[in-house]
């Protein structure tokens, strides 16, 4: 199986906390965060397409014990709520959140975790602490089911 990897940064698709699983070869990422928003992400350089049943797996930093993944496409506005990637995720000890993408998503320019107190339209559990992206990856999952 062949894998690409996005080091350092968020995503959302249906999510769903899984075993590890071997992806590779990093992307190239420019890489933020925002305490004030709880959030952190990868800029992609280029934009690259997200496939329908491929997995996107994140490695979260900070102290958030719950997360939500989502994907900003060009032209899209990152101030707004966009392209949620699945639902919110309860963090487990490995703080790795595993999930398959839904549909075809083209022109990917960022993929972004948020915890914190609340992320658009998803409110947190009380003292939920902010997100940071440690390490993003792309590839095939397979026939995973998490």
């Amino acid at each position: 199986m062949k894998f690409r990897a996005i080091v350092a940064c968020g995503l959302l698709l249906g999510a769903t906390v899984a075993p590890s699983m071997a992806f590779a070869e990093p992307l190239n990422c420019k890489f933020g965060s925002s305490s004030k928003w709880g959030s952190g992400w990868c800029d992609l350089k280029p934009a690259i397409t997200l496939k329908e049943g491929q997995c996107v797996r994140a490695t979260v930093g900070g102290t958030a014990s719950q997360v939500i993944l989502r994907v900003i496409r060009a032209g899209e506005n990152p101030g707004k709520e966009n392209t949620f990637l699945g639902e919110m995720v309860t963090l487990g000890p490995d703080r790795i959140v595993v999930v398959r993408v839904p549909r075809n998503l083209d022109k990917v320019k960022t993929i972004s975790v948020h915890g914190g107190k609340r992320a658009w339209s998803v409110t947190f559990d009380s003292g939920n602490g902010p997100a940071s992206a440690e390490k993003v990856e792309y590839g095939d999952c397979g026939d995973f089911s998490g």
